[in-house]
């Protein structure tokens, strides 16, 4: 059956796609096997250092902190990543004068240091900074929320050209590619259109869930829908910074729901509170609070800062009993802040305790979110494979496959059909008939979805037919 207008014209927006779109797609899911196998493949190349005799007696974590902090002198102590289980290293992240990450390795049974890792050049910190920003920074991580855009619309367009037309329905070349005959550009057809048919939704999901993390529709978009009661926040002192930047350059521990809340305050004088004292640690190897400041005078006051062990005790009381991450306060009028590193996204928790009292300042929890938060805490530990556990992680692995192998086909079959080096041999320009000018009305709805993508598809229909079309060396090269 010979296509129609609106089939050609489909077809050559489908091309445009696949054009800029599929290079990136093949890093995406390339980089994305990687970040959903991160731990397996780190405790191989790290197993010196993550793993431990198995033992139930542990050193406090402060001891294990002065450990730590022989090894890294003159830097700062950002993170503690207590044991996640008997058999496992305590880690404690520092940062350099220089700026960079450093993750000390303690056993936790005899305080003996296993080793340094620098975090910059860890298989996943890598991966995901290609998969983010292709290592260029705002221009890659704006590349990459247009490929991303661009896949939604490409699997839209895919699955139109894939609907079969004029003949009885059959499974072979709709289902299942026809593989038999050898050469030709048939066999690629079919393994383009057939696993474009089976990965079109885990493209769609994974395309739309990303743009979460991508710096304009995610930041303008995405985030704003992630609010809490402001009941939640009256009653405590708050901070400028926000909870994101308690992310490190390398790593982030922040559930995304909660990036954008303020960071509480810790009250200097808190420690003074007799409703509080059961929490001071007393510990002469506990630091203590140096100058105070207020509008009168400067003074000196004896205020004790609980140590890392309170801490563990009060996030264990809370309910965070597994794998959790303590960050240190920045600053004298800095809080603790323990994130649970979850599973699923129920299990995200964050809670902030004041450094000189122990007072639990805020807890927030998947419950406290709102159903957009809900949603995209669920979507976002579904794209990362975490979800429903191994079974989501192979999910995920044959989606990331099934895409690489749509953008080999995709390649393979274009090769076939371009007449030489000099021509891209984009499907052939059509006019439409008034009738499918209402399609325009689909791609305003889509820019108005999705601007970025939105605003580049204008911009490239605008070109295919004001420019492309007139001008006869353009014109002959698409």
């Amino acid at each position: 059956m010979k296509p129609n207008h609106f089939f050609l014209r489909v077809w050559r927006w489908h091309f445009y796609a696949g054009l800029f779109s599929l290079p990136f797609l093949f890093i995406l899911a390339s980089t994305g096997i990687v970040y959903l196998f991160r731990f397996d493949i780190e405790d191989i190349l790290y197993r010196e250092l993550h793993f431990v005799q198995a033992s139930s007696n542990s050193l406090p974590l402060e001891i294990q902190r002065k450990k730590a902090e022989t090894t890294m002198k003159g830097g700062t102590l950002k993170r503690v990543m207590p044991p996640a289980a008997p058999n496992r290293s305590t880690g404690f992240l520092f940062t350099s004068a220089t700026g960079e990450d450093f993750t000390v390795f303690v056993n936790p049974s005899d305080g003996k240091l296993l080793g340094t890792r620098e975090e910059a050049w860890r298989p996943s910190v890598i991966a995901v900074k290609i998969h983010g920003d292709l290592l260029v920074g705002k221009t890659g991580d704006f590349l990459m929320e247009l490929a991303a855009s661009w896949a939604i619309l490409l699997t839209i367009s895919g699955l139109y050209l894939w609907l079969p037309r004029g003949t009885p329905f059959r499974i072979w070349g709709v289902l299942l590619p026809r593989l038999s005959r050898s050469g030709g550009r048939l066999p690629w057809r079919d393994i383009h259109a057939v696993t474009g048919f089976w990965v079109a939704g885990i493209l769609a999901f994974f395309s739309f869930t990303g743009l979460f993390w991508s710096g304009i529709w995610g930041e303008k978009f995405a985030k704003p829908w992630s609010t809490f009661p402001a009941s939640m926040w009256e009653n405590i002192p708050k901070s400028e910074a926000l909870n994101s930047s308690l992310n490190s350059k390398d790593s982030k521990v922040i559930p995304w729901a909660v990036e954008n809340l303020p960071v509480p305050q810790s009250t200097l004088n808190s420690a003074s509170d007799p409703s509080m004292g059961s929490t001071q640690s007393n510990n002469p190897d506990t630091p203590h609070a140096a100058h105070v400041s207020n509008n009168s005078a400067q003074e000196i006051a004896p205020l004790s800062l609980i140590g890392l062990d309170t801490v563990q005790r009060l996030a264990q009381e809370k309910g965070l009993l597994v794998d959790r991450t303590i960050s240190m306060p920045v600053g004298p009028q800095g809080v603790y802040t323990v994130t649970a590193n979850a599973m699923t996204s129920q299990e995200e928790a964050l809670i902030h305790i004041d450094q000189y009292s122990g007072k639990v300042l805020a807890d927030v929890r998947y419950l406290d979110y709102s159903p957009a938060a809900k949603a995209v805490s669920t979507s976002i530990a579904l794209h990362e494979g975490r979800y429903f556990g191994t079974a989501n992680k192979i999910l995920a692995l044959l989606g990331c496959l099934l895409i690489i192998l749509l953008c080999v086909s995709a390649i393979a079959l274009w090769w076939r059909r371009r007449p030489s080096f000099a021509s891209f041999r984009a499907p052939s320009r059509v006019t439409l008939p008034h009738f499918w000018k209402g399609a325009i009305l689909l791609v305003c709805v889509f820019a108005l979805v999705f601007p970025t993508a939105g605003a580049s598809l204008m911009v490239v229909l605008i070109l295919d037919e004001l420019v492309l079309k007139r001008v006869s060396a353009l014109k002959h090269l698409f």
